[in-house]
């Protein structure tokens, strides 16, 4: 049997798990204590998928263990950050968009041509590149005194104006499209988009948890019916309906995503959604529909899928399997927050719209 973590750790960890349970606990948000018991209850069963996984020397079973340990942390972390207090909630989100955008950045050949000869950036490039880090503090103050109609202007008018006025100062025109695109599909990606996560905890800290754990929930339910389904398909080479199943959705960008695994995830997020409908916290105009439940379960699954699509596209593009080595088991920051790029915005756009009229004539 093995152990995932030393004694230490263990302590550690207890206290990152125990601590906001308390605290939500004496808040009475029984809500929050369920995504905490199924977060918890989801690392149990992992940790046992780990122990049977080393015993049996499964292959490629020492990145299982990596993922899991990984996961014990970033969940710890994240339900400490949301717990407690407002200003340490939006500060940890604010730098994990700026994790994500230098992760990003740094991907980029600039200096030197990558495998395709190609430098996606240039030097001169530099002063715009500062300004997506600058503009992180602030769209997240921005998010934080709740101001929605500015956050929702400044990248894509103001920000958008200023990246190709800093680039033609510079004097070079040679690769000026290729910068200016890459530059600011960056700073809307890991800045605008992700930024969403922020007006989240606005509407209900709850909010971001539930579109935290669906979306992530997405990911590793579709690696594993990717995972259970791949020998029966290999089993039944002739049959008209694995045939069917296995359609490959985007086969040059991501080789095994099949339809038949992608439209069952969808359903299983479905489910998922609507079991967590009624610890919802209420809306102004009532609490979650079940049927809005539902749309937002489809729409996790099948904007997380375009996400999860959009990563792999980026890194073949780039010729890596991963976006960095931070999260062992994982990859990078990207390679763990790039579906909630995607998801995020739109639960939020949903939730605003339908449940927050007064938010409409006060800016949010």
């Amino acid at each position: 049997m093995i152990a995932l973590f030393n004694l230490r750790h263990y302590l550690i960890l207890l206290v990152l798990y125990v601590a906001p349970a308390l605290k939500f606990l004496r808040d009475g948000d029984r809500g929050a204590l369920v995504f905490v018991g199924s977060a918890v209850g989801f690392l149990f069963l992992f940790s046992i998928v780990c122990r049977i996984a080393a015993i049996r020397k499964v292959p490629n079973y020492q990145e299982v263990i990596d993922r899991t340990k990984t996961w014990y942390w970033m969940i710890g972390v994240f339900l400490v950050t949301m717990a407690f207090n407002r200003g340490i909630s939006f500060a940890a989100l604010a730098f994990m968009s700026f994790s994500a955008l230098k992760e990003y950045f740094s991907l980029l050949p600039m200096y030197y041509p990558d495998a395709r000869g190609r430098t996606l950036l240039r030097r001169h490039d530099r002063r715009a590149i500062l300004l997506c880090y600058l503009s992180i503090p602030i769209m997240f103050y921005l998010a934080y005194v709740k101001w929605y109609n500015l956050y929702i202007l400044i990248v894509p008018v103001y920000i958008a104006l200023l990246i190709p006025f800093l680039l033609v100062m510079e004097n070079q025109s040679e690769n000026f499209l290729v910068s200016a695109s890459v530059i600011l599909w960056g700073v809307i990606l890991f800045v605008f988009l992700l930024g969403h996560s922020a007006f989240l905890v606005n509407l209900s800290p709850l909010l971001l948890f539930y579109g935290i754990f669906l979306t992530e929930a997405r990911d590793v339910v579709v690696y594993m019916f990717g995972k259970a389904t791949a020998p029966v398909i290999a089993r039944h080479p002739d049959s008209a309906f694995w045939k069917a199943y296995d359609i490959r959705i985007a086969p040059q960008i991501s080789p095994k995503k099949n339809v038949g695994s992608a439209l069952l995830t969808i359903a299983t997020i479905m489910l998922m959604s609507l079991a967590y409908q009624p610890f919802l916290p209420a809306f102004p105009l009532g609490r979650m529909s079940v049927g809005v439940s539902l749309l937002i379960g489809a729409l996790v699954g099948v904007m997380g899928m375009v996400g999860d699509l959009v990563g792999s596209a980026f890194k073949r593009d780039l010729g890596v399997k991963d976006s960095g080595t931070v999260l062992p088991g994982h990859g990078g920051v990207i390679d763990r927050i790039g579906s909630l790029c995607f998801t995020l915005p739109v639960i939020f756009h949903l939730c605003y719209f339908l449940y927050f009229p007064a938010f409409h004539q006060r800016g949010l």
